[in-house]
Formats: C-alpha cells, sequence, structure tokens
C-alpha cells in the first residue's frame, strides 16, 4: 500500500526540517504557505508524522543490523564567477554508545573557515524514546553555546507521541518560559486523528488554543482529508479555513490530492496535484494545476517528471513551469540524486535528511545534486550540492562540535605538546582518532591540561573528550 508524505509534514516535523529552532514562533504561522505546498509520494504512516520530530523514532532509523551511519552533509554552493564550488553549510551528527543521535550541530562557512552557528541535543529515556531537545545557538564574542529553548516530549503507553511543549530560556531570570504546545491523537491503528496547536497565555496561566489540524482515513488506512481549522476567540469555536482531500487508484496510489479554501461560507478550489505511476507503482509525473475561478477550470502550472535508478531509488526529478502564452512546459529545476547500490538504506545509521525526506529510495544516498534552467542559454546550471558522509558504527567520525563545552586544542597545528582549554571537568577521558574514524588510543586524565603528542605521525586526527559516558566534544588535531 502506498501511502503519502502530507504538505504539512514540515509542521508536525519541524525538529527535521529546521534542524533546530532559534524562533519558534514560526510555528505560529504553519499554515500561511499550505496552499502552495507541493506533496511528495512516499511510503506514508501518519503515526511517522509526530514520530519525526523525535528523529529516531522515525520511519528511517537506526537499525538492528546497520554497519555504517550518517556522520556529516555538507551543502555547497555553485560560484558561477569561478565556475567552482563553495562551501556553505556543515551538519555534523554525533551519537551515544547506542547509536542514537545525541547532537546534531550546523556550521557555516566563512571566508576561510567553519563557524558554529546553532546545534539541537536529543536526550533518551531508559527505553529509547527522545522525550527532550534541546536547542543551542552560538555566542561568538563569548564562544559559548547559548541554550535557547527545548521540546519536551510525552508518549502514550503504544508510544504514540501524545504532546510536545516547546519553551524559551530566560538567562537573565534562570527560567523557562512556555511558549507553545502541540497535542495529538491516534486511532487504534495509529493514524494521526488530529493535531491541536496551543499557545501559552502568561496572564492567565493556561494553554489557549490557536490552530489544528484533523485527519480522516478510509478502511485501508489512506488518508482521506486533512482539514485545517483556526480557533475563533470570539466565538470561542473552531472555524474551518481551509483542507486537502485525497482519492487513491485501485493500488491504493494517490491519484489526486485538492486543496480548498473556506471562503465566505463555501469552499473554493485552490489548487490540485495529480499523479501517474509506472508498472512498479513509481510515481512517473506529478502535475500541479491551479484553479482558475472566471473559466471554471484548472489550469496547468506545474510538473514533476521523476526517474529511478537500478536499485528502484528516485534518482532525477525534473520540474517544469507552465507557459501559458506557449501552450508548452519548459525546464525550471532538477533534483539528481546519487546511491550506493551496494548498500541497503537498513545498513546504516540515518537519523534524518529532510532532503530525502519525501523520496523513494531503498538504498544508501550519497549525493544530492540541484540545477536551474538557463533559459537564455537553454542549459543546465549547478546551483546546489549535498553530500552525505558515513563512517563505521563503532568509531567517531570527523564532526567535530561538542555538546556542552567549548573546547579549544592549543597550538594547532601543532608538534610536540598542545594546551587542552574549556574542560571544566576534573577527570575525563581521552579518545584518539584517525581522520578515517578508528580509534587508536583511550587514556584517562586527572585535571591535565597538557598532552604529548611527540609520537604522532603528520596528519590529521580527531580528539574526542569523555566524562561519565558523556561526550563533551571533538576537536580536530592537525599534527605537523
Amino acid at each position: 500500500m502506498k501511502r503519502f508524505l502530507l504538505s504539512l509534514t514540515f509542521l508536525v516535523g519541524f525538529q527535521i526540517l529546521f534542524g533546530q529552532i532559534n524562533d519558534f514562533q514560526i510555528r505560529k504561522y504553519r499554515n500561511s504557505n499550505r496552499k502552495d505546498q507541493i506533496t511528495t509520494p512516499v511510503r506514508w504512516l501518519s503515526q511517522d508524522m509526530a514520530r519525526k520530530m523525535t528523529t529516531y523514532n522515525g520511519k528511517k532509523h537506526n537499525k538492528a543490523g546497520a554497519v555504517e551511519k550518517l556522520d556529516y552533509k555538507l551543502l555547497e554552493l555553485w560560484d558561477s564567477a569561478s565556475a567552482k564550488w563553495v562551501n556553505s553549510e556543515k551538519t555534523v551528527y554525533q551519537y551515544n554508545t547506542s547509536e542514537k543521535l545525541m547532537t546534531d550541530s550546523v556550521l557555516v562557512w566563512d571566508v576561510d573557515e567553519w563557524l558554529n552557528d546553532y546545534k539541537t541535543v536529543f536526550n533518551y529515556d531508559g527505553w529509547g524514546k527522545n522525550t527532550l531537545i534541546s536547542y543551542f545557538s552560538w555566542e561568538s564574542t563569548s564562544e559559548i553555546w547559548e541554550l535557547i529553548g527545548r521540546d519536551e516530549i510525552a508518549y502514550d503507553v503504544a508510544n504514540n507521541i501524545t504532546s510536545s511543549v516547546y519553551s524559551n530560556w530566560d538567562k537573565s531570570k534562570s527560567l523557562w518560559i512556555k511558549i507553545t504546545k502541540n497535542d495529538y491523537t491516534y486511532d487504534a491503528g495509529k493514524n494521526m486523528l488530529s493535531d491541536i496547536y496551543f499557545e501559552w497565555d502568561a496572564t492567565k496561566s493556561l494553554w489557549a488554543n490557536f490552530d489544528k489540524f484533523e485527519y480522516t482515513y478510509d478502511a485501508n488506512g489512506n488518508l482521506l482529508k486533512d482539514a485545517y481549522f483556526v480557533w475563533n476567540k470570539l466565538g470561542s469555536r473552531w472555524d474551518s479555513n481551509d483542507k486537502f482531500e485525497y482519492t487513491y487508484n485501485a493500488k491504493d496510489n494517490v491519484s489526486t490530492i485538492t486543496f480548498q479554501e473556506w471562503i465566505a461560507g463555501d469552499w473554493i478550489n485552490g489548487n490540485k496535484e495529480t499523479y501517474s505511476y509506472d508498472a512498479q507503482d513509481r510515481v512517473l509525473t506529478m502535475i500541479y494545476t491551479v484553479w482558475d475561478k472566471t473559466k471554471s477550470l484548472w489550469v496547468n502550472n506545474l510538473k514533476n517528471d521523476y526517474t529511478y535508478d537500478a536499485g528502484s531509488n528516485e534518482s532525477l526529478i525534473t520540474k517544469s513551469v507552465w507557459i501559458v502564452r506557449e501552450g508548452k512546459w519548459v525546464n525550471s529545476e532538477k533534483d539528481e540524486r546519487n546511491y550506493d547500490l551496494t548498500m541497503k538504506l537498513e545498513d546504516v545509521v540515518w537519523p534524518y535528511a529532510d532532503e530525502f525526506e519525501a523520496v523513494n529510495f531503498t538504498s544508501k544516498p550519497t549525493l544530492l545534486l540541484s540545477s536551474e534552467w538557463l533559459t537564455g542559454s537553454s542549459t543546465w546550471q549547478n546551483y546546489s550540492k549535498l553530500t552525505y558522509t558515513f563512517v563505521a558504527l563503532g568509531t567517531s567520525g570527523i564532526g567535530e562540535i561538542g555538546p556542552h563545552y567549548n573546547i579549544r586544542i592549543v597550538p594547532n597545528p601543532a608538534t610536540g605538546v598542545v594546551n587542552i582549554e574549556g574542560i571544566e571537568t576534573e577527570s575525563y577521558e581521552v579518545r584518539l582518532y584517525d581522520y578515517a574514524g578508528r580509534l587508536l588510543n583511550t587514556r584517562a586524565e586527572t585535571g591535565q591540561t597538557k598532552m604529548d603528542i611527540s609520537i604522532l605521525g603528520k596528519g590529521f586526527y580527531l580528539l574526542e573528550f569523555i566524562s561519565e559516558g558523556t561526550s563533551l566534544g571533538q576537536k580536530k588535531l592537525v599534527v605537523y
């Protein structure tokens, strides 16, 4: 049975799509572009929408038979003037001893070096469920990670997420300020029935309704309707705002997704997506049309054409726009995805990567290349490139962003002896890795601030600092 990723996945799965939330009030406007969203076919279970918030409870997580884990992803942008790829952003993933995601840290490229930007820290309960997500931003002046917010997540006995409460950290008062809350309900089949969003009313000390989504399904568990409501304070009631309605073919593949808005007591067409499939039930085309009110008909607007590799992974999406005056489709953008066909997705720890979240694939992803169509020269020009780097389980990757401390190695590059600065605990363990992530040595330290590296050969190394089973951070060391 084929299911579909809803247009509103970016709402419930905010952690996946944003990585971390600097201004959580963005959720206040979570419906602002629903009518312009284009959904993408995937094997979808409504339960995943909420579970994506917790990373490892989602459909792409650490499997029992995994042999590799995602270490980092690198975003590069194309500089047409120099005809070269230029570093833009890097996301580094760190894991605990159970290979569950511990932190994801985002760095931005500044001229000739990577600078910390923001990071997310995940905490789990004794059953391995992610119950707390903390958000940090980098304070460049004092060179420390500043706590800015957190999500507290609750579950029912069936492991469904029932609520998520977001709070901001007020460092001037050293207390948490409640901001928003989502409550979720499910049917017996674990399909999400509702997602109610609240904002904290500090004057009344209570959660105030803001908006909600309600979902209905057919007997096969296919989503039929995704309805959005806003809270009418004056009338103390929920008012309809818009809805998506879904139809399916005989194989339970979605045929159409129609968006309508509630205007002046009537449902008004907005846009529609129509899908076609090949003999293997893989999406071939998606045509996005908009409703012409004056002519009372659907008018072409956008189109996606899908291509698959030998492993049935979605390898190419060619996007086109409809030129009315010419009456034809014209190239606009394309996304090319590469995979390692020798490894299945089940073979790797894949915490999340929103660029692949709504894609049909079963093999290990390695690259996402995006291009744009230049009408004047009728050629494709590079736009962005995302490269995914994996390392073997049981090893530490090349990432060097730590969750708690601003650790420094001085000097660096170095030879002979280096000073370790920024560790505030007396006893800790130092793990030395080579550039490939292989563990070379482990030793305990007690208040030691100097380290002899004279026995190391020239090259790149990674030092990880551990205290009471928790990683204090990782730093790259260059020996010359």
